[in-house]
């Protein structure tokens, strides 16, 4: 199982467990958000993105703006 389908498993179990709590589906995005920053919120992964040279331009923009959106540090560098 690959580590986006075993979050995604977590998350879903984690909605089940809190709606069968009693929280209100008006509470759940806050509630598992505050969970998944204190169970993933201190780990960070490498990616890399393979793409055509053409490309570069517009992903380069695509990813500085979600690094702003989100807060995180994006190391968008060239290597061939």
């Amino acid at each position: 199982m690959s580590l986006g389908n075993e979050m995604h498993e977590w998350r879903k179990q984690l909605v089940e467990k809190l709606l069968l709590n009693g929280v209100i589906t008006e509470d759940l995005e806050g509630q598992v958000s505050v969970a998944e920053l204190a169970v993933f919120g201190s780990h960070t992964i490498e990616t890399t993105i393979k793409h055509s040279i053409k490309l570069t331009p517009k992903l380069k923009a695509t990813l500085l703006e979600f690094q702003e959106k989100n807060g995180c540090f994006l190391d968008i560098s060239a290597k061939g």
